[in-house]
């Protein structure tokens, strides 16, 4: 499990926390939307509406709990009212469209 955070509402995360926070005072920078790689590549497929089939390579381990990588950024949002603007699903149009891809 992973969070993903589009480029520009990272620049802005990072450059708000440079700017309006004091020093020393430490923030994650992140989403708190959590989603697991076989649903970002389910999703990549859908908002791209692509026909490629989506495949695990190796299944987890029975009982293998998996790994998260997903910060919390309450202080973020508390303290300096930052915010994901932008969603994954537009931010898979975004960076798709900017590599020159259009959707069948």
């Amino acid at each position: 499990m992973r969070s993903y955070m589009y480029g520009a509402d990272l620049a802005i995360w990072l450059w708000t926390v440079l700017f309006r926070s004091s020093n020393q005072q430490v923030f994650n920078v992140g989403s708190e939307d959590a989603i697991s790689i076989l649903d970002l590549a389910k999703t990549v497929r859908e908002v791209l509406r692509s026909s490629a089939a989506v495949r695990v390579a190796q299944e987890a381990g029975e009982g293998v709990e998996p790994r998260r990588y997903v910060p919390s950024t309450k202080r973020a949002q508390q303290d300096l009212g930052l915010k994901c603007e932008v969603s994954v699903q537009e931010a898979i149009r975004r960076t798709a469209a900017w590599h020159g891809y259009r959707p069948a």
